[in-house]
């Protein structure tokens, strides 16, 4: 059995390289045995559906773009040292920074069909030219910001996709985002948001920009605006503690 070592490499997912905390990609192909009367054992097997496969990666420091309107026939390039693939599909993507706390973040993506996993020998000897991929500093809670007064914040972004399947065939002859959800909930003493009741599908949104800075400063070095419907606000205040506001604006798309 060949052994693969992987040594000082770096990741990609879609339009973000760097250095990963962790990383992992995965092809799957199930089946099932076929058996018959009077045989001991499987005369044939089946496909238990799909072929496909997963990707996952947690950064600290970085946060990999995220595309919304993301074209699911094509889909990303997702690339573990020499483990690549071009049809990945982001479903998933959380960013996470509290005050004076390196930024962490998260993304997974979905394959329709497996990808190629290289099961070659040898090691593969990284040079470092991803190091700059996190802006040149780790994004960090400080010089962080909304566009309303915060001291905690969480986004999170998800989307699935389906696919129809023709007869002779088990790659997906169409496939299509289900739906889509981008939520921004902050927490902080100057916060302003409306819940009301409405019926119309015009009802009034608001628009927030959630912003993650470099370690010493130097300006925002990852953002997203989140235009969307106040889901949820509220107070809290703990013993001895200070009263702070919380708001929820989600996006659907």
């Amino acid at each position: 059995m060949a052994i693969v070592h992987f040594e000082d490499v770096t990741v990609s997912a879609g339009s973000f390289t760097g250095y990963a905390s962790s990383a992992s990609i995965e092809a799957t192909q199930g089946y099932s045995p076929v058996r018959a009367v009077g045989w001991k054992g499987a005369i044939g097997t089946v496909p238990e559906g799909a072929p496909g496969g997963s990707a996952s990666f947690s950064f600290s420091g970085g946060a990999p773009a995220f595309a919304k309107d993301q074209d699911p026939s094509s889909g990303h390039t997702v690339t573990v040292g020499a483990t690549s693939d071009s049809g990945g599909i982001m479903t998933n993507l959380s960013v996470s920074v509290e005050p004076n706390a390196i930024a962490t973040s998260t993304v997974e993506y979905q394959f329709f069909t497996p990808p190629s996993i290289s099961n070659g020998g040898g090691s593969s000897m990284g040079t470092g030219s991803g190091s700059s991929a996190v802006g040149g500093q780790l994004l960090h809670g400080a010089s962080s910001g909304t566009s309303s007064g915060y001291i905690r914040g969480e986004y999170s972004a998800s989307q699935s996709y389906d696919a129809i399947y023709a007869l002779g065939s088990l790659c997906p002859h169409f496939k299509y985002r289900t739906d889509g959800e981008i939520t921004l909930t902050l927490e902080g003493g100057d916060l302003s948001g409306s819940i009301a009741a409405c019926d119309a599908y015009d009802c009034a949104t608001s628009a927030l920009t959630f912003s993650i800075g470099s370690l010493c400063g130097g300006g925002a070095s990852w953002s997203e605006t989140v235009t969307g419907y106040t889901t949820s606000r509220g107070a809290s205040v703990d013993e001895g503690g200070v009263l702070s506001g919380s708001m929820t604006v989600t996006e659907y798309f």
